[in-house]
Order: C-alpha cells, then structure tokens, then sequence
C-alpha cells in the first residue's frame, strides 16, 4: 500500500473518532501533528517499537484524537471526547492495521520530511506522501552494545 493510501486511512479514523464520539470540530486545530519533539522518531521505534504520536489537536493543544502506530502494524487509537474532562479516554485497536514493510516505509517516509528537516510538533504536510525519500536504515537497525570483558582487556594489556 502507497504511504499515501496509509495517510488517508490514518485521517479516516480520525474523522470517524470525531464523528463517533460527537467531538465540536469548531474546537479542533487544522490538520493532524507529528508529536516527534519530545525523543524523535529513531528513539520511539527503537525504543518503543511505535512512531511517535499522530494526533488530532484541540486548539488548546491537548489531543482529541491520538494515534500510536506500532511497528507490528497495529493501530492504537485514544479518544479524548471532553475537553472539559480531558481524563476520560476510549481506547481502540485496530490490529494488522498495516503490514510491517508498510509500517518501515510510512515510517522512512515520515521520518525523512520531519525529523531530518528539523521539524518537530508540527502539523503534517500531507504533500510529503506523495514526495520521493530515501528508505530510513538508520530507523531499523539493530544495536548492540559490547559488553566490557575485563580479562579480555587485562589479555591485551600484558
């Protein structure tokens, strides 16, 4: 599946959330954000096996819609109706959302016209799923860290 087909999903279960839970739309930002500001996309695969949060925003910045796509290809949504009880939330998943290889190349794609470019907490610009990059190897990379062997070290020392 295009990236661009993913970002129209991704949109349409926003939309639906808004619908579904009768959210006032006149309170809502334009447009979706990229939450990468806090650690960035590398860490939040690496670490958390996720993007960072895609979401829809009141005007005060709080989320009405969040979405955490997960690396398995599940679609984890947080639904926040209330402004005025920002507390409650509906949690939904939406597993085999994508598919893995779909979920490395989104996530190349992302990655490449935001934290690269030093945006960060912005709204996406949608144009960027339709724009070439370069598959993102840094984003899924195994690291492993040696581990210090001290008679290995004292061997080399004497």
């Amino acid at each position: 599946m295009k990236n661009s087909r993913i970002w129209e999903l991704l949109k349409e279960v926003v939309k639906d959330e808004i619908e579904e839970n009768n959210i006032n739309e006149n309170e809502l930002k334009e447009g979706l954000y990229y939450n990468n500001g806090n650690d960035g996309t590398e860490f939040d695969i690496k670490a958390n096996e996720q993007l960072c949060e895609i979401g829809k925003m009141y005007k005060d910045d709080c989320y009405a819609v969040k979405l955490s796509l997960k690396v398995n290809g599940e679609l984890e949504i947080y639904t926040y109706p209330d402004l005025k009880d920002i507390d409650k939330c509906i949690e939904n998943t939406i597993r085999s959302f994508i598919t893995e290889d779909e979920f490395k190349e989104f996530a190349s794609n992302l990655y490449e016209y935001t934290d690269k470019k030093e945006i960060f907490d912005d709204k996406i610009n949608e144009n960027i799923f339709e724009k070439p990059y370069k598959f993102a190897d840094v984003l899924f990379e195994d690291e492993f860290e040696e581990e210090y062997d001290e008679e290995d070290e004292y061997e080399k020392e004497y």
